[in-house]
């Protein structure tokens, strides 16, 4: 490629395109496209001469200043600033003085370029600005006035350059006449034999500068590059430099740094204008690396404009991460014709890479329509069917009549004149005043057993001097926090209850002691922590019936986005107290608590609880039953901001597929379509305004999730701009399991974008669009998951979920195992007309197809011309859909197993019949696995499931489950010596397990070890920190984030409450885990009393002997630091 041009209305998708806002940033060079020469400005000259003279008291301070370099001074006061008489230097340290920070500022410093040329000729000029790049001024300005500063040569690595000279004399240079040209040539060429050896950052940027102003000279510009590195903005001049693909290759771009160049905009557009599609490896060089978004944003800008299929196959590849999609569309736009081709092929792949490029595709296609059908010829046979099926998705259905329609969806109030009617007001109604302490059961006891972090160390105060620390400043501080409340008198702390603002550092580990000790009356402290940092007070509040509480929750529902998970998770657990407490806020005066209080009634209303809402107005008497009623019974239409939001244009109805209403013969007419997104523009996550509902009742459930899905892709397409996140909460309202399918993988993967809220918003969608696919993909983020955070969300929600049901989270996790559709066999049955196809699973859960002769094949055959056109599309897309939920499952419910069996977990014989032996799918995985059971957590007898779901002995006899049996996944240890045994008989059977059960090795302590209350084998062992990483996979967590970011232990917690700790050196930095180098060292490997392993920087801990372990723990414990240590 020669060059870009402008891009028109009809472009070759050959020629690099410059955006014509940018075409004005690109520097000419000679020999580039002819132009009319650069005028000099008359008037420069003059100007320059009469800035000197008014600013002449400054300028004398600078040349007469003590610092001033000796020869620069003389060298000025030879010709005192006159142009006429200056040497190329003299006129170099005016200039310098004249951009100087210290001087105020010149207008135009272009325009000294023109007052040398119009002086002393191009020549002069080109001299005096290789001069001017070698000197500077230094020093500090006093407020815009007198300077304190001086003359000196520059000799930094950050030295500034003055871009607007060097740009306007190589300008001038473009269109010169040969003999001007001839001339600057000369002196430049005399210059560079002065400054062949460069010594200071200075004389290079004066060396780089002659290159830069004649490009054309490609020896100079190439042998410049050795001189990359010495100076900072030596980067721009090489890179405005370049004109040839050799010297592309040759550019030492590593050791330029993306930030800085992405901030000269004009060397990059000049860089594509003179080479083209060669530049693209040293952008995507810079942009591998590189995280900050401007800089991203930038060079992507440069990548959209390169004509070649692979700068576009660059960004789809990365279509997925943040901005590269917008920099896809823009070059879709660009080179429409070839976006068709790399898009479709990559919106063939199921994964959120080809979600983003199918929802850019689709957009593309739309605006494109004449332009697709000239192309379809030239696509391959698998993209021209995907591209076909798009277009025949998105051919208009006829629009329903408005008449047909609600009045909601045809006259919006925001259209009308119709105002709500006037609120009831009820004074003088009082709320309940007490406090009191409402536990679900077991939890009392969890909270009595939390233990206090302590460490010699610390130094604390006397009790006295802590109490009066709270009563005047709030906090006892860090550590004290802790020790005051569980250690200190009771009469003391209870002083000071009141005014007591904690901090939240460690207050998991001491609240907890100070509500057991304090009981109701601990509620000020926790309520002042849950309102300063809510993600860490809330959780603590849980128990509590309070008028605070529920007056704060009211106000989060209303108002605070981050802890409306919070408030709903309070609200819904005491609804009647709730109720009680703000029906009097409900009925007050209008402002904002009756705007919060009305809002979280309608809330719980709409979440079930109108019993409870009910009963506690009737407390209040008629009137107001009646005037709660009205509220609860308000369907919130006439409840709208005072300015309606405006609908941005990635959301207009042009770029969104049409809403089918039910029966999918009509679809929602466009304007009703734009009241439906301004319904969504003004719904909050847990109100939706009235009409999503309404429009749930009339339109087709898939076509509104296909339309909620298009438009969370066009939000996500502009980077998730914050204020319009209705786009994603329409995902909560209207989406259905395929909607869960695509955004569960993009949920996992946002922490690493720096997006960890949205993730934590998006959980809340999965537990909001529930069914059990939903919670079935939540449930296996709260299991596993690369972010510990995340991860820690989704357990508190599994977790919210269960308590609920009266479930621990892992027999949630046993009911949210879909069906999938299967027949009470265990298999599939695809009907295609003529022929049929049956789906079976291997050990590992993997699906496979047999034909109706039973022969397996290797996939599933496309359907064709003689199958039914109706049945075997719909089975067809039925064993994709599976195919998308077993590779979900499958790895998860092996390692539930696998942890079942380690962990020793146990089932009732009608939870082992219901939920293992009758599941369809599981029953794949029971089969492979030897069972059990357990008399009083002794062993009784092993059994298998046999292929008939019967159930069998070692002996291969029948074996019958007593119906009071506790049953569990077999260990090694737990059948001993009939592990041989076992393992003929699965041979025989030819069962292969899905994991390693009866070929498992089995480890143990030394008796010395045993004896201990310290594993040293594994001391200073050092292990790539990969491995350690994967003992999250067997349970084992990463600790908590300490000073800087770093997790210095990983820890599996016990059955019996504590841990397994093993401490790491130097640590693992949370956000790049290889910062402190690629191995970890094993330093102690321990038994922590508290779960997560944090008492392992407590030196006074006493800890348990490692033979307090039982045997199964032991060994697998022996077995996961074993392999983690193994090279």
């Amino acid at each position: 490629m020669s060059g870009a041009t402008n891009a028109p209305t009809a472009v070759s998708e050959d020629t690099c395109q410059i955006p014509g806002a940018m075409r004005r940033l690109v520097i000419p060079r000679r020999g580039d496209v002819p132009s009319e020469p650069v005028a000099v400005d008359p008037k420069a000259a003059a100007y320059y001469a009469a800035w000197f003279d008014e600013q002449s008291p400054i300028v004398a301070g600078i040349v007469d200043h003590g610092h001033s370099e000796a020869d620069l001074v003389e060298e000025y006061r030879a010709s005192k600033g006159d142009l006429v008489i200056a040497t190329p230097l003299a006129a170099a340290v005016a200039a310098a003085m004249t951009i100087s920070q210290s001087t105020p500022a010149y207008e135009n410093p272009a325009g000294i370029v023109d007052a040398w040329i119009a002086t002393r000729g191009l020549a002069f000029a080109a001299a005096a600005a290789v001069e001017l790049f070698g000197v500077k001024t230094s020093g500090r300005t006093s407020k815009g006035e007198q300077a304190s500063a001086w003359l000196c040569r520059k000799d930094g690595a950050y030295e500034d350059i003055p871009h607007g000279i060097a740009v306007r004399v190589r300008q001038h240079l473009a269109s010169a006449g040969e003999q001007d040209y001839a001339e600057v040539a000369d002196v430049l060429a005399r210059y560079r034999l002065s400054l062949a050896s460069p010594t200071t950052s200075g004389q290079v940027l004066s060396r780089m500068l002659t290159s830069f102003l004649t490009p054309e000279n490609v020896d100079w510009v190439e042998s410049d590059f050795a001189f990359v590195s010495r100076a900072h903005y030596s980067a721009w001049l090489a890179l405005a430099s370049i004109t040839t693909e050799e010297q592309v290759a040759a550019l030492p771009a590593q050791k330029i740094s993306a930030w800085g160049i992405a901030r000269e905009l004009s060397a990059l557009w000049t860089a594509l204008d003179n080479v083209g599609v060669h530049l693209l490896p040293v952008l995507t060089g810079w942009l591998a690396p590189e995280s900050d978004p401007e800089s991203v944003q930038r060079l992507l800008s440069i990548v959209a404009g390169i004509a070649s299929a692979d700068a576009f196959r660059y960004l789809v590849d990365n279509i997925d991460k943040k901005y590269f999609t917008v920099a896809t569309q823009n070059a879709a736009t660009t080179f429409p014709r070839r976006a068709l081709q790399i898009l479709g092929d990559a919106a063939l792949r199921d994964t959120p890479r080809g979600l983003a490029a199918a929802n850019v595709l689709r957009l593309h296609i739309v605006a494109h329509d004449e332009l697709v059908q000239d192309e379809l010829a030239n696509l391959t046979p698998a993209v021209r069917d995907h591209v076909e099926k798009i277009r025949a998705a998105n051919v208009p259905v006829p629009d329903a009549e408005t008449d047909s329609l609600p009045t909601l969806f045809v006259s919006p109030p925001w259209l009308t004149a119709v105002k709500p009617a006037r609120p009831v007001v009820i004074t003088g109604l009082e709320a309940p005043t007490e406090t009191v302490l409402a536990w679900r059961d077991g939890e009392k006891e969890q909270w009595a057993s939390a233990e206090l972090i302590t460490n010699p160390q610390w130094k604390l105060e006397s009790w006295k001097d802590i109490a009066d620390r709270i009563s005047t400043g709030g906090s006892a501080g860090w550590y004290a926090n802790g020790h005051f409340a569980v250690e200190a008198p009771e009469d003391l702390v209870r002083s000071v209850l009141t005014s007591w603002e904690p901090d939240s550092w460690q207050s998991d580990t001491w609240i907890p002691t100070l509500v057991m000790r304090f009981g109701a009356d601990a509620l000020p402290p926790i309520l002042s922590l849950a309102r300063s940092v809510p993600a860490s007070g809330a959780v603590f509040l849980a128990p509590f019936e309070a008028p605070e509480v529920a007056l704060l929750a009211a106000d989060w529902l209303s108002r605070l986005k981050t802890a409306r998970p919070f408030a709903l998770a309070w609200l819904t657990r005491h609804p009647g107290f709730a109720a009680r407490t703000l029906i009097p806020a409900a009925l007050g005066k209008a402002g904002k608590a009756r705007s919060a209080a009305e809002l979280t009634i309608r809330t719980l209303a709409a979440r079930g609880f109108t019993a409870e809402i009910t009963e506690a107005a009737a407390g209040y008497g008629d009137a107001v039953a009646q005037a709660v009623a009205a509220i609860v019974a308000d369907d919130g239409t006439l409840t709208l901001p005072k300015t309606m939001p405006a609908v941005p244009d990635w959301a207009e109805t042009r770029l969104l597929p049409q809403i089918l209403l039910k029966g999918r013969q009509t679809a929602l007419p466009e304007q009703s379509v734009k009241h439906l997104l301004l319904m969504l523009a003004v719904s909050k996550g847990t109100e939706p305004y009235a009409g999503i509902q309404m429009a749930k009742g009339i339109c087709d459930p898939a076509s509104l999730a296909t339309f909620s899905w298009a438009l969370f892709e066009n939000w996500r397409g502009v980077d998730y701009p914050a204020k319009e996140s209705w786009a994603f909460d329409a995902l909560r309202w209207f989406g259905d399991d395929e909607t869960v399918r695509r955004l569960s993988p993009m949920i996992r993967l946002w922490p690493g974008e720096n997006g960890h809220q949205r993730a934590v918003a998006g959980l809340d969608v999965l537990a909001d669009i529930g069914g059990t696919v939903a919670l079935m993909h939540l449930y296996g983020i709260s299991q596993k998951v690369k972010f510990k955070g995340l991860k820690e969300q989704a357990t508190q929600r599994v977790t919210e979920i269960a308590d609920d049901l009266g479930l621990t989270a892992e027999q949630l996790g046993d009911r949210l195992v879909p069906d999938l559709g299967l027949a009470s066999s265990g298999t599939l049955s695809l009907d295609y007309g003529p022929r049929s196809f049956t789906v079976g699973f291997d050990e590992q859960l993997k699906p496979y197809v047999a034909d109706q002769s039973g022969k397996r094949l290797k996939a599933l055959p496309k359907p064709g011309a003689k199958d039914d056109q109706e049945l075997a599309p719909a089975a067809h897309q039925q064993f994709s859909a599976l195919k998308k939920d077993v590779r979900t499952l499958a790895a998860s419910q092996i390692a539930r197993f696998e942890l079942a069996m380690v962990t020793q977990r146990r089932w009732t014989s009608q939870e082992f019949g219901e939920y293992f032996v009758g599941h369809p799918l599981l029953r794949h995985l029971v089969r492979r696995l030897v069972w059990v059971t357990f008399v009083d957590e002794k062993v009784g007898s092993a059994f298998r499931v046999a292929e008939d779901l019967s159930l069998a002995d070692i002996a291969d006899d029948e074996f019958t489950l007593a119906d009071d049996a506790v049953i569990g996944v077999a260990h090694p240890l737990h059948i001993g010596g009939d592990v041989a045994a076992w393992s003929d008989v699965f041979a025989d059977y030819e069962i292969l397990q899905p994991f390693a059960q009866l070929g498992r090795t089995v480890f143990a302590f030394t008796d010395a070890e045993k004896a201990s209350t310290r594993l040293t084998r594994f001391g200073g062992i050092e292990t790539p920190v990969g491995k350690v990483l994967g003992l999250e996979r067997r349970g084992w967590r990463r600790g908590a984030p300490q000073d800087a970011g770093i997790q210095g232990w990983i820890s599996r917690a016990l059955l019996g409450g504590g841990s397994v700790t093993a401490t790491l050196d130097p640590g693992i930095t949370v956000d790049y885990v290889a910062e402190w180098g690629e191995t970890q060292r094993l330093q102690e490997v321990f038994i922590s009393r508290h779960a997560d392993g944090e008492s392992y920087w407590n030196a006074s801990a006493k800890f348990r002997e490692l033979g307090s372990l039982d045997e199964i723990t032991a060994s697998e414990l022996l077995r996961d630091l074993t392999e983690a240590t193994t090279q």
